[in-house]
């Protein structure tokens, strides 16, 4: 069973995710956390194997989420969710995260 975290600042998006993940089969809905913040805290606690981020949050973007869980060395997968109004800012700070981490981009 995987594991899901959902980290959306919109509340009608997060309980839709969460809803979804929950009737998914070989999927367990584990939680929602409404900023970066939160999503920290959740993550240490309930350690989700995935997390859908939204890529806008009150306090970061969900790319900023991704570049901080991988700088504390956690592995959990995490496919960030955007809106099509998102997609260049979205691109520009995943090509921001990749070169904080050394990697290719």
């Amino acid at each position: 069973m995987i594991r899901v975290l959902v980290v959306d600042g919109d509340l009608v998006v997060a309980e839709a995710l969460g809803h979804l993940v929950g009737r998914t089969t070989g999927f367990a809905f584990v939680g929602t956390a409404r900023s970066g913040a939160d999503a920290f805290s959740l993550v240490a606690e309930l350690d989700p194997d995935l997390l859908l981020v939204g890529a806008g949050l009150p306090d970061m973007t969900g790319a900023d989420v991704l570049a901080t869980l991988r700088a504390v060395g956690n592995d959990a997968g995490v496919i960030l969710v955007s809106n099509p109004q998102d997609h260049g800012e979205l691109a520009t700070r995943l090509h921001q995260a990749a070169a904080d981490l050394g990697l290719p981009h």
